[in-house]
């Protein structure tokens, strides 16, 4: 007869210890099947309460216990037929009761009804219906008798939109479904909902209740409840909210029909945001996976699913309805926001009625799976870490879960080489060398994810074992890398990397980072490559080599008028040696006495970077001649300006700030609800619940949020935060751990606006971390991160977003011939235009009734825009009046004459010319601008 070996069969928790009392807790163990039967065995470890002794069940519920209370409870086993064989007891789990309150009450009339139970509620998203009614309901579901039918209701709507093969699926949380668990909630005389009368039912209590069932949580990061609120009605409609911290949602849904259920439970657990357009809301809202303001493709979140031929923005005509694009409307706006889809999405594009989603939200849906599931459920061994003496053989084994049909890829690792793929199991015999990790990898490669990192990649999870030999079997020399590397030109992408391996057993396997697997790397831009080599017996060695891009060649080329004819320079930037030569046969960096008429000339540094041009000299009628405007600072903030009136010598003209500034290119986003983050933190501001589901709240001074970002190269990046705040808000900024020295200081803001701070970054994955300091709260959008960033001295004739302070600039004509001018942007507080009075002067003119003498007035055709710097800030008219050239919107803004300051808003008036200009009717004065948005 087989012997039931009882002791290699490790016992663990079904569901652990878990309270929603405040006297009792409730408990099951994993289930065992021997032949002759099993006993269990739970015991109170600490906390005074009871022991269960052997029993059968391996269901036990400690009662008579005191409220608020910590209790730890262990679980064994044995056999029934060889009781003195008893498994090793269970890690110790630590459970808290319940407070003592009138919910105890509540929980005592509830029943928990798992309808699809797939797992333990730790490692699985759980949906949970309850019953609600409100006054007025032709059969609400508040007495005994509608339980049959409230059960079958729920089964009709989340039950069968979940069921792979239903008519009523829906995709992709049917594919899925392993990954959830549905259950009822019955209350079978739930008292009426009403959140405005106390005697009623509200917010409160039934998130007391959904916590009470499934909070906390056993790990970090799985497990999320959303409890959904059914009233028995049909129709649509409801609203939702989510906590992010806890990882429970809830909502309230008007009618039982699978639409509204899965649209309103997509807002909690996968955070996907409205789609659809009403009137009432505009200007940005805040960023999310399904919505942006951002208008640029390479700066679309789903730009992989846009294919070149569909422009961004994205019309809305009939050869784009059914293509993934960039729609404006969303997030109930009808401008400044953009969907990608026109219509046909469960979220409310283009319009209700539709059962599924659109591809971007059903790729979000998959992601946010596996972020809150952990599909490996079980590994052999279950211990990671292991000690072998000499030669081996060990099983492995890893049961996971998997969607329907099964888009996984596996693989196994040893010591980083490839040893098979696509199976659960592998037997393995160890020995030849000391050391081996061997790493179990798990990918989701469906076809409705298109990877583009960071806003989406294959869902990976990985397990490792290490096992450490002390009797290799196998000598020889230790493996070596020697590389022999050529940096990058200034063009970029033409560096080389070849590497010459020695040691260990041939044949070698090379596995780089960039995915090549072959030992000469060419055609290489700047950054870091990692190289990982195997050999025959499975030992390794790593090293990395940082290839470096080579400058370009910086000539700073001046020319000046004399008594003799043209002096011109020529000179390096940088101050390095050059090689010089011109076609009047000079080989000197200063030639002279030259006439007007094209010369060339030609320049090399000893890196042997060449450049070659020419300049052309003709002498202007008139020297080169410039003079500046400004706007004044306010006092602490970036929002002063200054523009050039340039004029004289010889055009084009070319304008050289002598200050650098920090450029970037290919800006990426990071959501803050992605990052990890610690409380105090809600979900719930005005920009957070149910519509706006993108962002993070810091409720006071104890939350730090926490973004793993990536840049390809070491050096200064600009990271912008996106934010609000009803006060200003001090907050700490740590780069991988360090801080940068400084406190940042986040303005008061009603509205979503950008703070930018610059810091250093290593190439490659990096930690930002934002520490709220004082009790003000913050919200969070988004975090943006250049992917290209360097120094550039600023070129443009108009800068705006200046502090106060002295600023030099050069500029030059077609000639080369410089002139350096120095401006000062001193300080002014800003202050509000109001109660301005406008009326006609004449036929066609239009002037200032109420004048301030200590006002400078000025008018434009165009409201201020930062992002139409150049043409909204120069004005078109100076003065008390001024006459129209058309009809049209125009704008008045003006300047203190006493202290410079400008005016932060504009005042807005229609004008409507015919054959004589009308009366201004009454002017719209804009909103205010915030103190970062220059207004002029």
């Amino acid at each position: 007869m087989k012997r039931e070996h009882l002791l290699a069969i490790p016992i663990d928790w079904k569901n652990e210890p878990h309270a929603s009392v405040s006297y009792e807790i409730m408990m099951e163990a994993s289930e065992l099947h021997l032949i002759s039967g099993v006993e269990y065995n739970f015991q109170c470890v600490s906390g005074l309460g009871n022991d269960s002794g052997w029993q059968n069940s391996p269901i036990y519920i400690d009662t008579n216990l005191q409220p608020e209370t910590e209790y730890s409870y262990t679980v064994q086993a044995r056999s029934i037929s060889n009781p003195g064989h008893v498994s090793p007891p269970s890690l110790p789990y630590k459970v808290q009761t319940q407070a003592a309150n009138s919910v105890d009450e509540i929980m005592e009339q509830l029943e928990l009804i798992p309808l699809v139970y797939n797992g333990n509620k730790n490692n699985r998203i759980n949906i949970v219906v309850m019953n609600r009614w409100v006054e007025n309901d032709a059969e609400p579901y508040n007495r005994p008798e509608m339980k049959d039918e409230f059960l079958v209701d729920v089964e009709n709507s989340v039950v069968k939109a979940l069921t792979l093969g239903d008519p009523d699926a829906v995709t992709p949380y049917a594919n899925y479904s392993a990954f959830y668990n549905i259950y009822a909630l019955w209350w079978p005389n739930i008292p009426v909902w009403d959140p405005k009368r106390p005697e009623c039912l509200g917010w409160k209590q039934v998130q007391e209740i959904r916590n009470r069932l499934f909070l906390p949580w056993r790990d970090e990061y799985t497990g999320w409840v959303t409890l959904l609120s059914m009233l028995n009605t049909t129709g649509g409609g409801g609203g939702a909210g989510r906590e992010l911290l806890s990882r429970v949602g809830d909502a309230y849904i008007v009618g039982n029909e699978i639409a509204s259920m899965m649209h309103e439970f997509a807002h909690t657990a996968t955070g996907i945001a409205d789609e659809y357009t009403s009137s009432g809301k505009w200007g940005h809202g805040s960023e999310t996976y399904n919505t942006t303001n951002f208008y640029q493709r390479n700066q679309v979140k789903w730009r992989a699913w846009i294919t070149p031929e569909t422009p961004v923005p994205t019309p809305y005509t009939d050869e784009y309805l059914g293509v993934v694009g960039l729609f404006e409307g969303g997030q109930h706006r009808l401008s400044d926001h953009f969907r990608p889809t026109a219509r046909g999405c469960l979220m409310g594009a283009g319009a209700f009625g539709v059962q599924h989603l659109c591809p971007i939200c059903v790729q979000r849906t998959i992601l946010k799976h596996y972020d809150l599931v952990n599909p490996i459920e079980r590994i052999t061994p279950t211990q990671t870490e292991m000690q072998i003496e000499g030669e081996t053989s060990i099983h492995f084994q890893v049961i996971h879960l998997k969607p329907e049909p099964n888009t996984l890829e596996t693989e196994w690792r040893l010591n980083g080489k490839v040893i098979a793929v696509n199976v659960n199991q592998v037997e393995i015999t160890l020995g030849s060398t000391d050391h081996y990790q061997l790493t179990f990898s798990l990918a989701d490669k469906t076809k409705r994810i298109r990877p583009d990192p960071p806003y989406a990649a294959y869902p990976l999870h990985q397990v490792s074992w290490i096992i450490k030999n002390s009797n290799p079997t196998h000598d020889s020399l230790p493996l070596e890398i020697e590389l022999e590397a050529t940096n990058p030109s200034f063009l970029g992408h033409d560096g080389q990397i070849q590497s010459q391996v020695s040691g260990g057993t041939p044949p070698y396997e090379y596995i780089w980072s960039n995915g090549s697997q072959d030992p000469f790397l060419s055609d290489l831009s700047a950054g870091t490559y990692e190289l990982r080599v195997i050999d025959q017996h499975f030992d390794y060695a790593t090293t990395s080599y940082q290839l470096k891009q080579k400058s370009k060649l910086d000539i700073d080329l001046r020319s000046v008028w004399t008594k003799n004819g043209w002096k011109v320079d020529l000179n390096s930037e940088s101050d390095e040696k050059l090689n010089c030569w011109w076609s009047t046969g000079a080989m000197t960096s200063t030639v002279d006495g030259l006439k007007d008429g094209i010369y060339q000339y030609k320049v090399s540094n000893t890196d042997g970077v060449e450049l070659e041009s020419e300049i052309r000299l003709l002498k202007p009628e008139v020297s080169l001649q410039a003079v500046s405007e400004i706007i004044p600072a306010t006092a602490g903030q970036m929002d002063g300006a200054v523009w050039l009136n340039i004029h004289g010598g010889r055009e084009p003209y070319s304008v050289t700030w002598a200050d650098p500034r920090l450029f970037s290119d290919e800006i990426v986003l990071y959501q803050a609800e992605e990052a990890q983050y610690l409380g105090p933190i809600s979900g719930r501001d005005e920009g957070c619940y149910g519509k706006e589901m993108g962002c993070l709240k810091f409720e006071g001074q104890a939350g730090w949020i926490d973004w793993q970002i990536t840049v390809p190269l070491t050096g200064r990046y600009p990271l912008t935060f996106r934010y609000k705040t009803g006060d200003r808000v001090t907050a700490l900024l740590l780069i991988n751990g360090n801080d940068i020295g400084k406190h940042l200081e986040f303005p008061k803001s009603g509205d979503w606006q950008d703070y930018q701070q610059e810091v250093d970054l290593q190439g490659g994955k990096n930690s930002i971390r934002l520490q709220a300091e004082n009790q003000s709260t913050l919200s969070l959008d988004y975090l943006s991160v250049p992917q290209k960033a360097w120094f550039e001295k600023p070129d443009e004739w108009v800068r705006t977003s200046l502090s106060s302070g002295t600023y030099t600039v050069l500029i030059k004509d077609a000639n080369h011939t410089a002139i350096e001018k120095t401006v000062q942007i001193p300080e002014a507080n800003r202050f509000l235009l109001e109660n301005v009075n406008l009326e006609k002067a004449h036929t066609n003119k239009i002037r200032i009734a109420n004048p301030n003498p200590d006002y400078y007035y000025y008018w434009y055709d165009a409201d201020f825009s930062i992002h139409h710097i150049d043409q909204t800030i120069k004005p078109i008219a100076q003065g008390t009046g001024f006459e129209p050239e058309r009809s049209g919107n125009y704008y008045l803004s003006c300047q203190r004459i006493s202290d410079g300051a400008i005016s932060q808003n504009r005042v807005g008036f229609a004008v409507t010319k015919g054959d004589r200009l009308p009366l201004c009717s009454n002017h719209v004065s804009k909103t205010e601008l915030e103190p970062d948005q220059l207004s002029a």
